[in-house]
């Protein structure tokens, strides 16, 4: 059995936590949670309107700041002197019909 340094416990459950909470988790708070094991000290932020988003969607925004995180820690973004990640969205009109907010 390999040992799970408490870290890595922790941020997985914030990020289950964060799927788990009732009619689906605001989006910031799955983007805070999934980044923020990557930055510490604002090294890598999330920031914008509020949103809830459905739970199959959590999932899949999940894997996506998560591989933003990864990829963005990779060549070293968070460990320069100034390098910060930041995430951010806004509600906007779309013109089609059959679909009323772009996230």
């Amino acid at each position: 059995m390999v040992a799970v340094p408490l870290s890595i416990q922790s941020a997985l459950e914030d990020r289950h936590q964060a799927l788990a909470v009732s009619g689906g988790p605001a989006l910031a708070e799955v983007a805070r949670r999934v980044l923020s094991p990557y930055g510490g000290s604002g090294r890598m932020e999330a920031d914008g309107a509020p949103i809830w988003v459905a739970e199959d969607a959590a999932e899949v925004l999940n894997l996506a700041f998560h591989e933003l995180a990864t990829n963005a820690a990779k060549p070293g973004t968070p460990s320069v002197p100034n390098g910060c990640v930041t995430v951010s969205w806004r509600l906007g009109r779309l013109r089609k019909p059959d679909a009323s907010v772009l996230i």
